[in-house]
């Protein structure tokens, strides 16, 4: 097992890899999911979410059976959608959790959210020099209406 996984082997980190590359593929300059360092986001998102281990890794494994006896990774790339195609089909369920799994791991990437323009550093770069004082009197109209809810 690579020492920087936290949970998924070798050998299912290169299945992930190829797996987010075809649910979210390279688009000209913008790498793959999995090509971006998806997989291994995926694999710190199963060690720190026993939640998702089960269906995620439920997939992986319908996913390389659908593929047949050579599994996923041996087959020819054109027929790659087909077997996650057949997978979602068969089991929608756990198909779905591993694309949103893809999603979380693909889109909070700090990389990848440069490259699709959104800056994930802090939102007050400069923090917050000109703090106002709490003006009560904001609350005026909220105190003027009448009680909108009931005693229990």
């Amino acid at each position: 097992m690579n020492a920087e996984l936290r949970f998924l082997t070798d050998e299912q980190l290169r299945l992930a890899t190829a797996v987010l590359d075809e649910i979210i593929p390279p688009d000209g300059e913008q790498p793959g999911a999995g090509e971006a360092g998806g997989a291994q986001r995926l694999d710190a998102i199963l060690a720190e979410r026993p939640d998702v281990r089960r269906p995620v890794l439920n997939a992986l494994r319908a996913i390389d059976i659908a593929a047949g006896a050579r599994g996923f990774l041996a087959c020819d790339p054109a027929t790659r959608p087909d077997i996650l195609r057949t997978v979602e089909a068969a089991q929608p369920e756990v198909f779905t959790a591993l694309v949103t799994q893809t999603y979380n791991a693909h889109y909070t990437c700090p990389k990848v959210r440069r490259a699709l323009g959104f800056t994930p550093e802090n939102p007050q770069p400069e923090g917050f020099t000109q703090a106002r004082t709490f003006d009560s009197a904001l609350l005026e109209g909220v105190r003027q209406r009448n009680r909108t809810w009931r005693r229990v």
